[in-house]
């Protein structure tokens, strides 16, 4: 089986997220969505608990959340993807991201532990192109979705204002019910 990690704070999720992981599923059997947890630094980074409930009413057919960030420290990459390896040994494990995190990848902890035998599911953003990608992570296939400049940072800003465009049904919802994103 091919298994996808989407990880990402999810800050909340929106209707990108959910397309990238339709788009991934046409690549694996399963995507699973890792939020990261409350110890990670991240500025207006609600609860572990909101954004898990939020990922819950989104999920479709072959798509979970898991809370293995969910520590008083600060997990990183290679130790979720350490993690998956483990729980499925006889699996195939794809990292999804972005073009622009593939850009800082060997910057990040234990980069060398993890990105050579990683296999990566990558989203171009930006003007990024596929051979950029290529130089810099040996094992990567590309989402053939389209990104768009939707972003939890520019959903946060539009809730300031009320405006729930880009969001799940569901995520408005919930947003609505506990007065979530409402400081500035």
């Amino acid at each position: 089986m091919k298994i996808g990690i989407f990880g990402g704070s999810f800050n909340p999720p929106h209707q990108m997220h959910i397309n990238i992981a339709r788009d991934a599923l046409n690549m694996v059997d399963k995507v699973i969505f890792v939020p990261v947890g409350n110890a990670y630094q991240k500025d207006e980074l609600i609860a572990l608990e909101d954004r898990v409930q939020m990922l819950k009413l989104c999920l479709e057919d072959r798509m979970e959340v898991s809370t293995i960030e969910d520590k008083n420290s600060q997990v990183y990459t290679y130790q979720t993807l350490r993690y998956f390896k483990e729980k499925y040994p006889n699996d195939q494990i794809y990292f999804i991201c972005g073009s622009d995190n593939i850009k800082g990848i060997w910057t990040w902890e234990h980069a060398s532990s993890f990105i050579p035998d990683t296999h990566f599911l990558v989203l171009l953003r930006n003007q990024d192109t596929k051979e950029e990608v290529k130089q810099i992570v040996p094992h990567v296939e590309f989402l053939s979705i389209n990104s768009n400049s939707l972003s939890s940072t520019k959903i946060r800003k539009s809730l300031q204002q009320e405006d729930y465009s880009g969001l799940p049904m569901g995520v408005k919802q919930y947003i609505k019910t506990n007065h979530l994103y409402q400081n500035g």
